[in-house]
């Protein structure tokens, strides 16, 4: 994601129908990461980007209009966007931990054993009889949790 202002022209109707994405056979470096985003920017009207031919100095207005990016954590995006402003998204940050945490083994086999608790609490009457009972007993709400 990028937050950026609307450039310094006016970008016509007909940029909305151009393709932006670069062709798949580019490596994904962060160099190349870097100059596809700008071109990307630049055909939205957002600053001007061009690297003209070798000695001659590249125009690039871009990152001046950029006010702030919002990536995954992937290392080639994260020195891909070096040049703007920004931070790796903590939703994708938080994501990997819980996903880590989830595929831990002793994680799994307590997930495994509460299904199993559950499944047999669903589908037997006098146990799920004996669990009302067990909960009245100790002043635990009967119904299922939100």
């Amino acid at each position: 994601m990028v937050v950026a202002d609307g450039g310094d022209e006016p970008s016509d109707s007909n940029n909305k129908d151009k393709g932006t994405c670069e062709s798949a056979s580019q490596a994904h470096t962060a160099d190349e990461l870097e100059k596809a985003t700008k071109r990307a920017c630049a055909e939205f009207g957002i600053g001007k980007f061009m690297v003209p031919a070798v000695d001659v100095t590249p125009i690039d207005t871009v990152s001046e209009f950029i006010h702030t990016t919002c990536s995954d954590n992937a290392s080639d995006i994260v020195s891909g966007w070096r040049c703007f402003d920004g931070h790796e998204c903590s939703d994708h940050t938080l994501a990997l931990v819980v996903k880590v945490f989830l595929e831990h083994p002793t994680v799994k086999a307590v997930f495994s054993k509460l299904r199993g608790m559950a499944a047999h609490f669903n589908h037997s009457v006098i146990g799920a009889n004996l669990l009302k009972e067990c909960q009245r007993r100790h002043g635990l709400s009967e119904t299922k949790p939100p």
